[in-house]
């Protein structure tokens, strides 16, 4: 029945869940069943401007990256120097490089210098003969044999000079390797390999221990002067980054965007920029990056965009980050430069030159206006208008005319198609927009040969140098559907105003369970929401007729854009008129009854029913279930199947439920809600089954006992329900009942 507004309400307070098993039994009791512009996918629209840099390698302590006795890196020494002997081989490395870096030789003789401190001491009459290595990996690129004969002993100088305190000198290796240079493969390491032997030295033999004669040699910041043991090099070790331009969202991998249009809506002049910075040698190696937008060879800039540390992430060892950039509408049309600019902690600074944008004088964008719908329904005998919408997102000094026409023509028993402007629609000015409108005759009778696809096209034409050129061809496809002048309604139905939670849907119904309860509390009104689309092709007005209400439960229907009650005509509520595949929002009010006694659960039964044609209607349904201030719901159990819900099960297993009680209530402060045991519930007692001879057991979270929960507005309380059920169980669906009820009422 509908509200009466006479009725008042009272808090009552307590709350029933009902718990199913489904017995499986012994053969003694028997068994139960149970658009922008163009797009690249060439992955090489940019290149480096740079030739390859000189680098200085510089060796110094070893790191847990590095490995062996000492690194190699781009970044000088700090701090003080270290010293090895080289009578057993010592060995530099650099880190893993994180992408192929090919390195080459510098001058006329492609040479590789290494300068090292070195150190020879020993007796006169000692030799000493040091064998250094240039290695990639595993291989050896080149190596020299340097021979010392002159050692210091306490007064002489390094080998072959003499003189002095016994100090380290710069020794000069060069490395002569091939024109072409050589690879350090990704994952690989760039290395030095040192190793010396002595002949002649007084007291010791050659290598190992050699009394008092070594070879030492010595890195890192020498004596704080510095001054450094180095590798120097030729090479371009941020070869292997890029910059690619996208729409907003796109992935690294996804075709490039290189056409825009000045005058497009906003969401097309987002530009997301995409960086991967890789420097062969690290991260640690990379001081600054700076993405540059410009025109007019540089003399413009659009945007110079300093990334900061926080602005990249590492990804794959190296460094990857985004900038959307939104360009101004009217932007002038023409070609743009991106460049990428990278410098390392050398002061190197690389460019990386993208093979440019362009930003188009003439462009058009055809869509529909929201108020039309992308399906063309037509009915037989009746007349269809499409609406639609043209922009010119080209220049703002461009004009246009855009012709519009079917892409495929429609069955020959059918009218032309009529233009409400068939010669054409003037676009003055980027930015400019018209609204065509096609109208289509439908002809009576079968429709078996209609088109599924309406194919339109739209031209358009520029004046260049005094000569109409067509600049541009878009095209748009839309669903055609056949349908009834009049149809029954489409309804959903959900529980918040929001559209987020739903309960029902006429057309797919096995979605939805229509016995699930939604909660109303006793003393609050419940509100759902029924969107009623017509899916004729004529406006249609409809009537909701409740077909199924439970006992003393009332209701109300309401326009829920305006707020108004829908009015009546004998038993049914009547809607507004609603356009054809337009869609309107009612509210239903259900009011639980005020009695006790009255119906807790039950299901609402809406049949809605066609104006133009009372044979076309829908039914949909939901069940609801008043509560009183408290709510009991299973939130799992132990088995996989529907909540509540478990079986089949044997005689003598145990069953558990997980039971969620929430307070709903509105009082301030805590109320202590008890727990009813199902042995002692009255509902169970009666049911005859022997219930009350089954085993229970009731405990909070922690396995504790419980038999009262205390609950604040809004808060709940997880507890568990184990039933041992006993050896003799009659054969079907079992329902157990368990109640909690406010302490004391």
């Amino acid at each position: 029945m509908k509200r009466d507004e006479n009725n008042a309400g009272a808090r009552l307070i307590s709350s029933t869940i009902v718990l199913l098993l489904l017995a499986s039994l012994t053969p003694l009791f028997g068994s139960s069943t149970s658009d922008v512009g163009l797009t690249l996918d060439d992955n090489s629209n940019f290149f480096s401007s740079s030739s390859n840099e000189s680098y200085d390698l510089y060796i110094d302590s070893p790191t847990s990256e590095s490995g062996g006795d000492g690194s190699i890196s781009t970044a000088e020494p700090e701090g003080s120097s270290e010293e090895l002997s080289v009578l057993s081989t010592v060995e530099f490395y650099t880190n893993e490089m994180i992408s192929d870096l090919q390195v080459y030789g510098e001058g006329a003789n492609n040479y590789i210098e290494l300068s090292m401190y070195v150190k020879f001491e020993g007796n006169d009459g000692a030799t000493a003969d040091i064998t250094f290595k240039l290695v990639s990996g595993s291989n050896t690129i080149e190596q020299e044999v340097v021979e010392l004969d002159d050692p210091c002993s306490g007064g002489g100088g390094f080998g072959g000079i003499g003189g002095g305190s016994c100090t380290y000198a710069v020794n000069v290796v060069n490395f002569e390797i091939a024109e072409g240079g050589f690879t350090v493969e990704n994952g690989k390491k760039l290395g030095v390999e040192i190793d010396a032997t002595i002949d002649g030295c007084q007291g010791g033999g050659i290598g190992g221990d050699s009394g008092n004669c070594d070879v030492m040699v010595q890195f890192g910041d020498i004596d704080s002067t510095n001054s450094f043991s180095k590798l120097e090099v030729k090479a371009n070790a941020l070869s292997q980054s890029a910059v690619k331009v996208h729409m907003p969202g796109s992935g690294w991998t996804d075709s490039e965007v290189l056409e825009w249009y000045p005058n497009h809506r906003q969401e097309f002049r987002e530009m997301q920029f995409t960086l991967q910075v890789k420097d062969a040698f690290g991260r640690d190696d990379i001081e600054s990056v700076n993405l540059v937008m410009s025109t007019n060879e540089g003399a413009t800039v659009v945007f110079n965009e300093e990334f900061e540390d926080d602005d990249l992430i590492l990804d794959n060892n190296g460094l990857v980050g985004n900038f959307t950039y939104t360009f101004n509408q009217g932007i002038e049309p023409g070609d743009y430069e991106v460049t990428l600019e990278i410098r390392d902690i050398q002061g190197h600074t690389v460019l990386f030159e993208h093979q440019g944008l362009e930003f188009l004088e003439h462009g058009i964008y055809l869509s529909l206006p929201t108020n039309q719908p992308d399906t063309v329904l037509i009915a037989p005998g009746q007349t269809t208008s499409i609406e639609f919408l043209v922009e010119h997102t080209g220049s703002t000094s461009s004009d246009l005319e855009v012709v519009f026409d079917l892409s495929r023509s429609l069955p020959s028993t059918w009218s032309d198609p009529i233009w409400d402007k068939p010669q054409g629609y003037s676009l003055q000015g980027g930015g400019t927009s018209a609204r065509p409108i096609l109208q289509i005759d439908v002809p009576d009778g079968d429709l078996s040969t209609a088109p599924d696809k309406l194919e339109v096209e739209a031209r358009a034409f520029a004046d260049i140098d005094g000569t109409t050129t067509e600049v541009a061809v878009v095209e748009i496809v839309l669903n055609i559907e056949e349908v009834g002048v009049f149809a029954p309604p489409r309804i959903s139905i959900y529980e918040d105003e929001e559209h987020q939670i739903q309960i029902s849907d006429s057309t797919r119904p096995e979605f939805y369970d229509e016995m699930l309860s939604h909660y109303v509390d006793s003393d609050e009104i419940g509100d759902f929401f029924i969107d009623i689309f017509n899916s004729g092709f004529d406006t249609d007005t409809f009537f909701i007729r409740v077909n199924a209400m439970p006992t003393s439960w009332q209701y109300k229907f309401f326009d829920n854009d305006t707020g108004m009650e829908l009015s009546e005509e004998g038993i049914n509520s009547v809607t507004p008129d609603i356009g054809s595949h337009d869609i309107l929002t009612i509210r239903m009010e259900v009011y639980p009854p005020l009695e006790r006694e009255a119906q807790d659960i039950g299901l609402v039964s809406l049949q809605i029913t066609s104006e133009g044609d009372s044979e076309l209607q829908t039914d949909s349904s939901f069940t609801v279930h008043r509560t009183f201030g408290i709510l009991a719901e299973v939130i799992s159990d132990s088995d996989g199947g529907t909540l509540g819900s478990v079986g089949p099960i044997a005689p003598g297993n145990t069953v558990d439920y997980t039971v969620r009680v929430t307070d709903t209530s509105d009082i301030a402060g805590e109320t202590t809600w008890r727990i009813v045991n199902p042995k002692d519930l009255s509902r169970n007692i009666d049911a005859d089954m022997g219930y009350t001879t089954w085993d229970y057991s009731i405990t909070d979270a922690s396995g504790n006992e419980i038999i009262v929960v205390n609950l604040a507005p809004d808060t709940y309380a997880d507890i568990d329900l184990t039933i041992d059920l006993p050896e003799n169980v009659a054969a079907g669906n079992q329902t157990v009942y368990l109640r909690v009820s406010e302490e004391g009422v």
